[in-house]
């Protein structure tokens, strides 16, 4: 165990040792269930780790009430999320749920008098969590019942309203985005209109996800946002690789647009794109095309694609045929 967290190296345990790790949960500092978590995934990243194992640890953390640790966690599971179709993932969804609702449950869906901002943001990753990774009825009809408040001027915490946004994105389709792209036109703030403009990227369904691509290079999107938002679109689960053939197509346009020093914030999306052909197109088109100021950034988001990208093709195996034993 790396008592205390401070020593900087990456610990992997065998079955048994983590067996009794989980056991002691309790006895354990946050930041050492933390690393036991943040270990454990990039074993599993790296190919040392079975990703049916660590759904196995996550289910050992479901009385966790840290926020880091709960980050941690919820990052795991939502690229396990992306590696399932089908029955695999409904499998995986109901996993999800039965993880984060008793912890939700316990916290409260709804923030108590006086409470500090590290418990409202556990109860937003939660709220989201369950929302978009567990696709739990109720919480896309609090979504629902939060998101309408918020835009209606009522208070509502902020993050509740943020993850509100979220859920509703990868659930909704071209009437929601219509009233996103209204709100994102209309907002009081600027933090609204950042929270409902990157949101029209993340919509899943087909003709939304199109209008959040036609926008793109328009007014509409200001150049300092157009890294982020185009990021958002080739990071969204099932729709990346259609924004990557407009990020290819228009490249030149898209640079145009932007500050060089802003052009990689739009990299950072590529990580999301694992279909062997597109990692294949990826990797080729910026073999041609560099990003000056930011070549070895940009080296190392392309090495991140293709480990994730291997990640995704061994977990697909790995979940579809352990999960529902994890």
């Amino acid at each position: 165990m790396n008592a205390g967290g401070h020593a900087f190296v990456r610990v992997r345990y065998d079955a048994e040792l983590r067996r009794r790790l989980t056991e002691r949960l309790g006895e354990l500092a946050p930041i050492e269930r933390y690393q036991l978590v943040d270990d454990a995934w990039a074993a599993t990243v790296a190919g040392a780790e079975n990703a049916a194992a660590f759904l196995g640890l996550a289910r050992a953390f479901g009385d966790e009430t840290d926020l880091p640790v709960w980050q941690a966690l919820l990052l795991g599971l939502g690229w396990c999320e992306r590696a399932l179709q089908g029955e695999a993932r409904e499998r995986f969804r109901a996993f999800v749920r039965d993880l984060v609702r008793p912890a939700l449950d316990r916290l409260g869906w709804e923030p108590g008098e006086g409470e500090g901002d590290v418990r409202r943001a556990l109860r937003g990753a939660l709220f989201g969590a369950l929302g978009t990774l567990g696709a739990d009825p109720e919480a896309i009809e609090r979504a629902r019942e939060i998101e309408a408040a918020a835009r209606a001027g009522d208070g509502v915490d902020a993050a509740l309203a943020a993850a509100a946004v979220q859920v509703l994105a990868v659930h909704g389709g071209p009437a929601e985005w219509e009233v996103f792209r209204r709100a994102a036109r209309e907002a009081r703030t600027p933090q609204e209109h950042l929270r409902y403009l990157f949101a029209l990227p993340e919509f899943r369904e087909p003709e939304a996800f199109a209008s959040a691509l036609e926008i793109a290079l328009t007014d509409e999107v200001r150049p300092q946002d157009l890294p982020h938002y185009l990021a958002r679109g080739l990071a969204n689960r099932d729709r990346g690789p259609e924004a990557w053939a407009l990020v290819r197509e228009r490249w030149e346009e898209i640079m145009g647009r932007v500050a060089p020093s802003a052009a990689i914030y739009l990299a950072y999306g590529l990580r999301g794109l694992t279909d062997p052909a597109v990692v294949e197109d990826v990797q080729a088109f910026f073999a041609e095309h560099d990003i000056p100021q930011s070549a070895l950034q940009l080296r190392q988001i392309l090495e991140s694609q293709r480990i994730h990208a291997a990640f995704v093709a061994r977990a697909a195996t790995e979940l579809g045929r352990d999960l529902g034993d994890a």
